[in-house]
């Protein structure tokens, strides 16, 4: 996913670049604040160190699980997520990344990059929260 560079740390050999999305990547480029480029850690679903949590929601279940969690949606710019599974199973899949599912439960959350489209599909029952990050 295409990510803006907000950040440059040219004080090593490297440049660090530090992203929009929380994510730091080192690269010999000459690149600018502004600069829109790949981030590979976002397509692989790379929680980024340093977040803290700032909103949980409520504990859903089958029949209270939000419809729009039920269709294509993302964060906001900046905002990472988690799926956390309290009981039973869910498919959450990732729209953007070809449709990338992955079955969620109590063992396995769903990690959810900024602005990256996203939804539930619900296998049975089950119970899950929601938790918002950010810098």
């Amino acid at each position: 996913m295409k990510r803006l560079i907000d950040r440059i740390d040219t004080r090593t050999a490297t440049e660090k670049l530090g992203l929009e999305c929380w994510h730091e990547i080192e690269q010999t480029n000459a690149h600018r604040v502004g600069d829109l480029i790949d981030c590979s850690q976002c397509d692989a679903l790379d929680f980024p160190l340093g977040l803290s949590a700032y909103k949980t929601t409520p504990v859903f279940n089958q029949q209270t699980i939000p419809k729009g969690f039920r269709r294509a949606h993302s964060t906001k710019k900046g905002v990472w997520a988690l799926i956390k599974i309290v009981s039973g199973q869910v498919h959450y899949v990732v729209d953007d990344l070809d449709e990338l599912c992955v079955v969620l439960d109590e063992n396995l959350e769903g990690v959810i990059a900024p602005q990256m489209m996203h939804h539930l599909d619900v296998i049975g029952d089950v119970e899950l929260y929601v938790e918002f990050y950010t810098h």
